[in-house]
């Protein structure tokens, strides 16, 4: 996402914004998509759900996840893998094992099972895995990632994420 904004003079209130979207494919190093989103546009969230591509992996950070787009990836035939604040309910069903390449990668825990939502914000009934990784910038608070890739090492999920 890239935000153009202008504020009038004096005030600390934009007049007018647009920001850029762009889907870059990490495999080829190109833009694999493009919109453009005015001032009452659509958010960065819904940006991103308006052309899935099947079989494409949607990596994300904190700010962009919500349980609609969980949903909508997942039913367009693609893949995701999300940093989650804490904030987000997980309840654990299983926990896998860690091989010793996952532990190398920094990975601390893996766990599968569901969101849990709210009665308000109910989350989708998809099985997917919480992966902890170490963060050597916040020792104290590891990255939460959230996938549904169930059959993928641990390791490589990280690695999707860092080299995002």
């Amino acid at each position: 996402m890239l935000w153009a904004l202008h504020e009038k003079s004096g005030s600390q209130v934009p007049g007018r914004q647009v920001r850029l979207n762009l889907h870059y494919c990490i495999g080829t190093g190109n833009p694999a998509g493009l919109s453009v989103s005015g001032e009452h546009g659509v958010s960065e969230a819904q940006a991103i759900l308006l052309a899935i591509v099947r079989d494409m992996i949607y990596v994300a950070d904190r700010g962009i996840f919500s349980f609609a787009g969980v949903k909508d990836i997942v039913e367009g035939g693609a893949h995701f893998v999300f940093r989650l604040k804490s904030e987000v309910g997980f309840t654990c069903e299983s926990e896998n094992i860690l091989t010793e390449k996952d532990r190398q990668h920094r990975v601390i825990s893996d766990r599968i099972g569901y969101l849990t939502g709210s009665h308000r914000h109910p989350a989708p009934p998809i099985k997917v895995r919480e992966i902890l990784i170490y963060n050597p910038d916040n020792p104290g608070q590891p990255i939460r990632l959230l996938t549904d890739m169930l059959d993928q090492g641990a390791h490589i999920i990280g690695m999707i994420y860092l080299h995002r």
